[in-house]
């Protein structure tokens, strides 16, 4: 899916409002790289061996379909802000998860033969880790697709997922 210009966001964001689900999948697909390197960014080097960035995203994917329909956007820069915002409380949640679990990650050893489930492992391992850039992007793309459908699940279906 090629990269929306800011008068097709605009569209996608009205309908979002209006309760289009899919219209906000199409902007959570969009926007999804550019969040997981916002939340990478953010992830300090003991922090990233506990938390996924995949994981963080969507469940800011999930805070955002709940709410969108109370929201108003006259720019798309502040959807954009808005969503960045979501990620970024989930992070921080997810810190303070880690914390309350009385859980020293600073002392965490990581073990070298653990292999992380990231989403981007999966496609990976399905695809025989084909790795030409037109299917780096198609597998970017299922990745987005998948977390953001996860994420228009109710809490109790994407705990059984």
């Amino acid at each position: 899916m090629p990269d929306m210009d800011d008068r097709a966001r605009l569209e996608y964001i009205t309908s979002a409002v209006a309760g289009d689900a899919d219209a906000l999948q199409r902007l959570v697909i969009d926007y999804h790289e550019a969040l997981l390197l916002r939340i990478r960014h953010h992830l300090s080097g003991v922090m990233k061996r506990q938390l996924d960035p995949e994981d963080v995203a969507q469940e800011a994917y999930a805070k955002a379909f709940q709410a969108v329909t109370a929201c108003r956007f006259e720019k798309v820069a502040a959807f954009h802000a808005w969503l960045e915002s979501l990620a970024m409380n989930a992070l921080r949640d997810q810190h303070r998860y880690l914390r309350r679990k009385k859980r020293d990650v600073q002392r965490d050893v990581h073990a070298p033969g653990r292999v992380s489930e990231s989403y981007e492992q999966l496609f990976d391992r399905l695809t025989d880790g084909d790795s030409t850039p037109s299917r780096q992007v198609a597998k970017a793309e299922a990745a987005a697709t998948v977390i953001s459908s996860l994420a228009r699940l109710t809490d109790e279906q994407r705990e059984v997922v």
